[in-house]
C-alpha cells in the first residue's frame, strides 16, 4: 500500500496544480483527489508502524517518528510554498512533493514483508518464567500508579 500511496500522489500532483483556480469547484475536486490518496496512506500506518517498531519501544519510536516528521515536513511546508508562490517558482513544490512521493514508493518497496511471521518479541536473552512475568506486571502497574500521582 505504501508503494500505491506514493503513486497515486505523484499521479495526483500535477493535474491538481494546473486544475486549482479561484473556482470554487477546482478547490473541491483538488481536495477530493488529495484525499483519496491521503486514504492509500492512513489506512495502513497503523500496521506498518506497528511491524517496523520492536515491542518494548513501539509507543515511543511511533511518537518520535510522527512528531519529527510532522514538525520537519508538515510544519515546513506551507512556508516553503508561501516563499516559492511569493518568488514564481510554485512549481518547484510539486517537484518536491513528487520527491517525497517516490521516496515512500521507494522504501515500501523496500520493507520487508513480514506476513505470517510472529511479531511477538521478548527482550530477554533468557526464556522468562510465569513468576518473572508477574513480577514485571506487579512492577510496571505500580510504577504507572506512581505517574499517575505525580
Amino acid at each position: 500500500m505504501i508503494m500505491a500511496f506514493g503513486v497515486a500522489v505523484i499521479i495526483v500532483i500535477f493535474p491538481t496544480m494546473f486544475l486549482l483556480s479561484d473556482q470554487p469547484w477546482t478547490l473541491f475536486v483538488t481536495q477530493t483527489l488529495g484525499l483519496f490518496a491521503w486514504a492509500l496512506a492512513v489506512g495502513f500506518y497503523p500496521a506498518i508502524v506497528s511491524e517496523l517498531a520492536p515491542t518494548f519501544a513501539r509507543a515511543r519510536v511511533v511518537g518520535v517518528m510522527g512528531s519529527v516528521a510532522a514538525a520537519v515536513f508538515g510544519g515546513t511546508a506551507p512556508y516553503l510554498y508561501t516563499f516559492l508562490m511569493t518568488n514564481g517558482m510554485a512549481w518547484v513544490f510539486y517537484v518536491y512533493l513528487g520527491i517525497l512521493a517516490a521516496v515512500a514508493a521507494t522504501i515500501g518497496f523496500m520493507i520487508k514483508e513480514t506476513r505470517g511471521m510472529d511479531l511477538s518479541e521478548d527482550i530477554y536473552e533468557t526464556e522468562v518464567t510465569p513468576s518473572q512475568t508477574a513480577e514485571n506486571d506487579d512492577m510496571e502497574s505500580t510504577s504507572s500508579i506512581s505517574a499517575v500521582r505525580r
